[in-house]
């Protein structure tokens, strides 16, 4: 092999952080679930930061799970008032909403 090393979604989710694009791939995650009506572009999170991050994070509440999108950094979940990684909230919101599918495509290459 040539040095890199491939990462696991586990440390994908740590190294990947959140923001805009984490932003915009949990609402396609989310309008695959059902949770939202919408989903929206990075570039549209960008400029609609504040209006659009409200939607996703009421899209997660809708499988009972905290977000706290953050423009800057890493973006946070929990549930049941402990805090999760975005992977184990994607897992939740799967069983929640009774959907069965690869979350790998909702890890975008982005951020």
């Amino acid at each position: 092999m040539n040095g890199v090393k491939q990462l696991d979604l586990d440390e994908l989710d740590l190294v990947s952080g959140g923001n805009f694009g984490a932003t915009a791939d949990d609402s396609r995650f989310l309008k695959a679930v059902g949770l939202m009506n919408r989903s929206y572009s990075l570039l549209g999170v960008t400029f609609n930061w504040l209006d659009y991050t409200a939607n996703v994070c009421k899209g997660w509440a809708g499988a009972g799970i905290l977000c706290y999108s953050n423009s800057g950094g890493e973006n946070e979940y929990s549930y049941h008032g402990e805090k999760i990684s975005r992977r184990e909230a994607f897992n939740i919101a799967l069983e929640k909403t009774g959907a069965s599918f690869d979350i790998a495509p909702f890890f975008s290459s982005f951020y």
